[in-house]
């Protein structure tokens, strides 16, 4: 019903959700990424040692 009164700000609202899902997934990747390397960096330290 909400929907239906207020289409325009409706509209507003779920463009930023979905702004705010692409950087947390982006986020989230960036995090992952940065940990399996520093995982592969200190196994590698291991094999050297």
């Amino acid at each position: 019903m909400g929907a239906r009164d207020h289409p325009k700000e409706n509209r507003r609202n779920t463009r930023q959700g979905d702004k705010a899902a692409i950087f947390c997934q982006q986020v989230s990747i960036s995090w992952e990424y940065r940990l399996s390397v520093s995982l592969l960096d200190a196994n590698r330290q291991k094999d050297a040692g």
